[in-house]
């Protein structure tokens, strides 16, 4: 296809495209004909090599080589001639990382005493905080197994060939290297982020208060972020983070709950239960609609005249609709949700928060920032 293009880009130039080794030219139709065929000849070849290279590295890693350069391995490993893992002359720092963080110093104090100390990575670089807790949160340090195309096919673990490599630590080593992650205290706080915890982006997952850094302060958002999904991109939106400014989702988000505590008809929607508590008549119901089945089976076989069809649906169809389940949905208490409706409008803070816990209140934000109550569990 790229070639074509090219081809297309000179003729739209106003000039051909001729080959005197291949006797080609694009202004015949033979010679578009051939140029064509050789293009995909070409393709066919490109796609067969992936398929062998693929193939070949598969069959290395089955073997227990690693099929890739020793850049790509975790550090304090290398890839030896005869393509088997082994230690390197970073593996020390790799045991030292795990005795640090096991004596309790954070990611952070081992990165400014790394730093201080001029100790630089395998890759001639400063080890930052993250990427030192990426090397404590590894198990493959201490079960002396990695797998190959687990970080190329994360959702396919069936596809993934475990390959051994020499342990860097013991169990007991990295069981006490394992400090589990201190988030912001102030970013829970009710009065910051109230709809924590009750708020859905359109793809079904949680969006969770933030800030980002911003010239002269903060920007304070509700996002949908690859780290709460287990997706690289947000569904609906497509993009990376899928983020609405903080004030603007708060005020929506107590409006729409205010508009559905002021409707009875809303509330109702809210409460009707897709399926009912019990069914008595469900395998009657189900033996009558095979037998309707049937019947139009017969009818479309022209083994029934129309008339003796229509009469025997009919009959078969209103027993059906008799033992249908009957699903009642109870009136809500109009007179308490005018109290939760007055709290809604008024409450903030701790209260606020309080009052959605307690009314279970899930909100659903849509692509351009509009809100709607997802879920509430109303007193009746």
């Amino acid at each position: 296809m790229q070639l074509l293009g090219i081809v297309r880009q000179i003729e739209q130039a106003g000039a051909r495209l001729v080959s005197l080794t291949e006797n080609i030219d694009t202004v015949t139709p033979a010679g578009r004909l051939l140029l064509t065929i050789l293009a995909a000849l070409t393709e066919m070849e490109l796609e067969v090599t992936k398929e062998r290279v693929t193939a070949g590295r598969e069959n290395a890693a089955s073997r227990g080589l690693w099929p890739h350069a020793a850049v790509s391995l975790p550090t304090g490993w290398t890839r030896a001639p005869d393509g088997r893992i082994v230690e390197d002359e970073h593996a020390d720092l790799v045991r030292d990382l795990f005795r640090w963080s096991g004596e309790g110093l954070t990611p952070y104090t081992i990165s400014q005493q790394l730093r201080a100390g001029n100790v630089t990575s395998d890759r001639g670089t400063f080890l930052p905080p993250q990427s030192i807790r990426r090397i404590l949160a590894n198990p493959s340090y201490h079960t002396g197994q990695i797998h190959y195309r687990r970080h190329a096919r994360p959702h396919e673990p069936t596809s993934w060939i475990p390959l051994a490599v020499p342990p860097l630590v013991t169990e007991a080593e990295w069981q006490a290297a394992q400090r589990p992650r201190r988030g912001n205290p102030n970013l829970r706080r009710p009065d910051v982020y109230p709809l924590t915890g009750h708020l859905t982006c359109a793809c079904g997952s949680a969006m969770n208060g933030g800030r980002a850094a911003r010239k002269g302060g903060y920007k304070y958002t509700y996002g949908c972020r690859m780290g709460s999904r287990n997706t690289p991109k947000c569904t609906v939106t497509g993009r990376t983070n899928h983020e609405q400014p903080k004030d603007l989702v708060e005020e929506r988000a107590r409006a729409a709950l205010v508009d559905v505590l002021s409707s009875e008809a809303a509330l109702v929607a809210l409460m009707t239960s897709p399926e009912p508590a019990t069914d008595p008549h469900r395998a009657e119901r189900l033996q009558l609609e095979q037998r309707r089945d049937t019947l139009i089976d017969l009818h479309v076989e022209g083994l029934i005249d129309r008339a003796e069809f229509t009469r025997r649906r009919n009959e078969l169809q209103a027993r059906i609709t008799r033992l249908q389940p009957q699903v009642t949905v109870p009136e809500p208490d109009m007179t308490l949700i005018a109290g939760y409706r007055q709290a809604a409008e008024r409450l903030t803070g701790e209260d606020y928060t309080t009052l959605l816990r307690e009314l279970r209140v899930k909100f659903e934000v849509a692509p351009d920032g509009g809100v709607r109550v997802l879920e509430l569990n109303v007193p009746v």
